[in-house]
């Protein structure tokens, strides 16, 4: 918030106006680099808001009382740091300094913390990725941040399949809708096939399939 003018270059150095900004991520805001509406927009999605005022802070007007779960299912976006490309022990590796949030473990050994320094007994669950082989980085750091903690956990990229094997294939995606054939024949991976834009899992089928595995693993985890 310190740099929502000025934002990063694209070396990811704080840059000058008109490099490419916070503001820029924000399309309802761009018009107006300083408007309240926009940081405040922003900050609704802090830990502190979405975490410590919801579930934790009971002064808070919005407190959800005693949730049964907490939920963590990151890491993709959060390792979309440029360093880890080329290093990837610094993208899964436990940092020094244990909670270090410019590390993905450790973003998440702080986020445990403040829930466990509010309440030592929550429950904690872990899942993994939804496929293993185009983010590396993503599902070993998972891997090892469920190694560190080793709580209940899930590891998605072995349950349903959506692997990097290829299928010849006559179906063919439009407007979001999967046709089971009638096109022209083709070689897809899994993860074409089941998501039109090969990485969000958006269609009301590829939500299921997802949920009837989740389903029985989070009721069971406790």
């Amino acid at each position: 918030m310190d740099y929502w003018q000025t934002g990063l270059d694209a070396n990811g150095d704080i840059g000058g106006v008109g490099t490419f900004g916070y503001r820029d991520f924000q399309d309802d805001f761009i018009a107006d680099y300083n408007e309240v509406a926009a940081s405040n927009y922003i900050l609704g999605f802090s830990y502190e808001n979405r975490l410590v005022a919801k579930y934790l802070d009971s002064t808070h007007n919005d407190f959800v009382e005693h949730p049964d779960y907490f939920v963590f299912d990151h890491g993709l976006n959060d390792l979309a740091n440029p360093d880890y490309d080329t290093n990837e022990a610094s993208a899964i590796s436990v940092p020094t300094i244990r909670d270090d949030r410019t590390f993905f473990i450790g973003a998440m050994n702080y986020l445990i913390d403040v829930i466990l320094s509010y309440n030592p007994r929550a429950r904690i669950i872990f899942i993994g990725h939804y496929e293993k082989e185009r983010f590396t980085q993503t599902f070993k750091g998972q891997e090892n941040l469920f190694n560190y903690w080793d709580f209940p956990s899930i590891k998605l990229w072995s349950k349903i399949g959506w692997t990097q094997n290829q299928v010849v294939t006559n179906g063919y995606w439009s407007e979001n809708v999967w046709y089971e054939s009638g096109g022209a024949s083709q070689t897809l991976t899994f993860t074409q096939i089941w998501m039109e834009d090969n990485l969000h899992p958006d269609t009301l089928i590829t939500r299921q399939l997802i949920a009837d595995v989740l389903t029985p693993f989070i009721r069971d985890s406790f």
